[in-house]
C-alpha cells in the first residue's frame, strides 16, 4: 500500500522542481545535469532532497535504466504543466513571430506519415518562417519508451505502450489495413478470411517503419501467426515486389490507394477488424501553451491531406 506523505509547499525550492522535470524527462542524472548545465553531484543532491520532500524514491533503477514510481508520474504531470505556465508568463513579453524567429524544432515522424506530411509542412515553413530550423527524424526501433525532448514534437502511430508522462496528444489520422496482392494472385477472386490470410506467404514491413507491431500482436492474441517470407526495412523496398510475386502485405489503405505505389496490385480488407492504424500528434504538457509550439502543431494539422483527416472525422484530443 502506498504511503501518502503531506508536503509543505513552502519547503519546495522551484529549482528542485526544474531538476525533477529534467531527471524525469532524461531518466538519467548525468543527462539531466548536462541539460541543466549543472554538475552530476548537484543533480544527485537535488534528487535526494526531492525524495526526502516527497517521501518517495521517485526514480528507481530498472532493467532499462531509471524508472519512475507511480507517484513520480503523477507529480510529473502537474510539475511539467506548472513550469510551462511559469515560462509562458515570464516570456509573454516576447511574442513569437514566425517570420523573424530563428528557433529550432525536432519533429519525429513515423515513416508511413512522412511522405504525406513533409512536402506540405516544409513548404509552409519555408514560406512563413524562413529562419526556423526543422530537424526531422524517424523513431529508433530499439527505443522502448516514447519520451519527448525539449522543442520536440512526435507524429507517430498509436502504440499499446502508455504515452509519456506529462504529455498531451491529438489524433490526426485513422486508417484501416488492407491486404495488398498481385492482380494475378490466385486469392484475388476469393474473400479474405482470417484462415486464408494466415495461410498466405507474407511480406512484412519492419515495425520501425510502421511504428507498430499490432498485426502480429493481434494474431498472437488468437494464438496465430503469419508466414513471413520476406521482411523489408521500409515501405519503399516493397514497391514492385508484391506485384511480381505471390507474397502479400498488410498496409494502411492510404498507401494501397496510391496508383504508383500499388501498380499491378489489388487489395482486400484485412480480416482483423479491431486493428486500426491511427497516427497521433504528441507534445510535452510543458510546451502546450508555448506560442512557437502551438504554431508548429497547427501547421502539422493543416499539412496532412484533407481527405486523410476527414476520413476519421477530423483531428481530436487523445
Amino acid at each position: 500500500m502506498e504511503v501518502v506523505t503531506t508536503v509543505n509547499l513552502r519547503s519546495i525550492d522551484l529549482n528542485l522542481l526544474v531538476t525533477f522535470e529534467a531527471v524525469m524527462s532524461e531518466r538519467s542524472v548525468s543527462a539531466a545535469a548536462k541539460r541543466l548545465g549543472l554538475t552530476q553531484s548537484a543533480v544527485s543532491h537535488a534528487l535526494r532532497r526531492l525524495r526526502t520532500t516527497f517521501g518517495d524514491p521517485l526514480l528507481v533503477r530498472g532493467a532499462e535504466g531509471m524508472e519512475p514510481t507511480p507517484r513520480a508520474l503523477r507529480i510529473a504531470t502537474v510539475v511539467s504543466d506548472a513550469l510551462g505556465q511559469i515560462e509562458q508568463v515570464v516570456d509573454e513579453a516576447v511574442a513569437f513571430d514566425p517570420r523573424r524567429s530563428e528557433r529550432r524544432f525536432t519533429v519525429r515522424v513515423s515513416e508511413y506519415v512522412a511522405p504525406f506530411l513533409l512536402p506540405a509542412l516544409c513548404a509552409t515553413v519555408r514560406r512563413e518562417a524562413p529562419g526556423i530550423t526543422l530537424q526531422v527524424a524517424h523513431f529508433d526501433a530499439r527505443e522502448t519508451d516514447q519520451r519527448i525532448g525539449p522543442d520536440e514534437i512526435h507524429v507517430r502511430a498509436t502504440s499499446l505502450t502508455p504515452p509519456p508522462a506529462a504529455s498531451a496528444g491529438l489524433r490526426l489520422i485513422e486508417d484501416v489495413f488492407v491486404v495488398l496482392m498481385s492482380r494475378t494472385h490466385p486469392q484475388t477472386r476469393r474473400s479474405m478470411t482470417l484462415e486464408r490470410y494466415i495461410e498466405l506467404a507474407h511480406l512484412k514491413v519492419a515495425a520501425a517503419a510502421l511504428g507498430t507491431n499490432m498485426i502480429d500482436d493481434a494474431l498472437a492474441s488468437r494464438r496465430l501467426r503469419r508466414n513471413v517470407m520476406l521482411t523489408v526495412p521500409s515501405w519503399f523496398e516493397m514497391r514492385g515486389v508484391i506485384a511480381t510475386t505471390d507474397l502479400v502485405a498488410a498496409i494502411p489503405r492510404r498507401w494501397a490507394g496510391d496508383p504508383i505505389f500499388s501498380a499491378g496490385c489489388v487489395s482486400q480488407r484485412l480480416p482483423l477488424e479491431e486493428v486500426i492504424f491511427a497516427v497521433d500528434l504528441r507534445w510535452r504538457l510543458r510546451d502546450a501553451r508555448d506560442p512557437g509550439h502551438r504554431w508548429l502543431r497547427s501547421l502539422i494539422e493543416r499539412a496532412l491531406p484533407p481527405d486523410t483527416a476527414e476520413s476519421s472525422g477530423g483531428p481530436r484530443q487523445c
